[in-house]
């Protein structure tokens, strides 16, 4: 089993120093490394896939928005929530408007937060915030855009039915175990979250397709219950 793990960026500049890659092969750590603009980043995923059709990729960032948000604004499927992002994500960041914030948290009204974000345990953000320590706003802002071109050569789980090449939704704070001796947490978060994908024992091919995350997405945890076939 060979995961690539990816601790992503939103920053706006300097993230060859912030987006780290985690590679692991059977539970040990084969590589870490950053260095990578978010489209070279891309072009090397792709890349990898074309090698290792079997591979397994997890991305650290959140790959929809809550359902309310997006129904709102006449959205009722993932590839439209994508576009919608690649359209205005930009604008939102340059001048965020309710629901998104940054100086001060607006009263909303749906949850900040998408059913998966509740479900998985630990303390996630909300993707409407842009502003704070592990906010995941900004970088889903800025990595939802590349999903449609990853989609090319990956199914991306929950949304495809699951096969590999498979790129999945991680969350790193899950897998963490208090692991040190890391250059810095970005480095970190990516190899742990490498090391869960590759120390799995699921099946892949029966990650679970309930319809409710059909359009906000589902983050991957090793709990998971596995879905029949």
């Amino acid at each position: 089993m060979r995961a690539v793990a990816v601790d992503w960026s939103g920053a706006r500049a300097g993230e060859r120093r912030t987006v780290w890659l985690a590679e692991a092969v059977e539970g040990r750590l084969v590589r870490l490394e950053c260095g990578r603009s978010r489209e070279e980043l891309v072009a090397h995923l792709l890349g990898e896939a074309a090698r290792d059709p079997e591979l397994v990729v997890g991305l650290d960032f959140a790959f929809s928005l809550p359902e309310w948000f997006l129904r709102a604004r006449g959205v009722d499927e993932v590839a439209g929530a994508w576009e919608l992002v690649a359209r205005e994500g930009e604008a939102w960041l340059a001048d965020p408007q309710p629901p998104f914030w940054r100086a001060r948290k607006p009263e909303l009204s749906g949850t900040g937060f998408r059913r998966t974000e509740l479900e998985c345990g630990g303390r996630p953000k909300s993707v409407f915030q842009l502003v704070g320590a592990g906010q995941v706003g900004t970088g889903s802002l800025r990595g939802i855009p590349f999903l449609p071109q990853l989609r090319k050569h990956f199914a991306i789980w929950p949304f495809d039915e699951p096969r590999r090449p498979l790129l999945v939704e991680i969350y790193p704070s899950l897998y963490l175990n208090g692991r040190e001796g890391y250059p810095n947490e970005h480095a970190r978060d990516a190899a742990a979250s490498a090391l869960a994908l590759s120390r799995w024992a699921g099946d892949w091919r029966r990650l679970p397709r309930d319809p409710e995350y059909a359009l906000e997405g589902r983050i991957w945890q090793e709990g998971l219950v596995l879905g029949g076939g």
